[in-house]
Parts: structure tokens; C-alpha cells; sequence
């Protein structure tokens, strides 16, 4: 989708469709140029990085 870059904090903004979910990435590339996720957003900005790391979480248990 649309990709941007904020030059003063040096973090791209994504924006992607997930299972028909409009939602927004804040990241940045660290030393090794390797992206770091900052934030999972919806689109009035609420943050939701906490409940996908937990829905990952509750994922991956599910596997052992």
C-alpha cells in the first residue's frame, strides 16, 4: 500500500490490509538495516501493538 518516511524521527509509516483490516506500521531500521516494529495502529490511531503481540503469543502456544 502507501509507504512514508519521517526524516526528523527517522520511522516509516505502512499502510497494509490485513483480513480485510485497514491498519497502520510505525518502524524504523536498526544498525544491521533490519526493520524494528514501534507500533501496530489502527486507523483513528488507537495502538495495538500489545494485543497483536499477545494474539502471536496465543498462536504460537497453540503449536507446542
Amino acid at each position: 500500500m502507501n509507504i512514508s518516511y519521517n526524516i526528523a524521527t527517522g520511522e516509516y509509516t505502512r499502510e497494509v490490509m490485513y483480513e480485510g483490516i485497514h491498519l497502520i506500521l510505525r518502524y524504523h531500521k536498526d544498525m544491521l538495516d533490519e526493520h524494528v516494529l514501534d507500533a501496530v495502529l489502527t486507523t483513528d490511531g488507537t495502538n495495538i501493538t500489545d494485543l497483536v503481540r499477545m494474539s502471536a503469543l496465543t498462536y504460537f502456544e497453540s503449536l507446542l
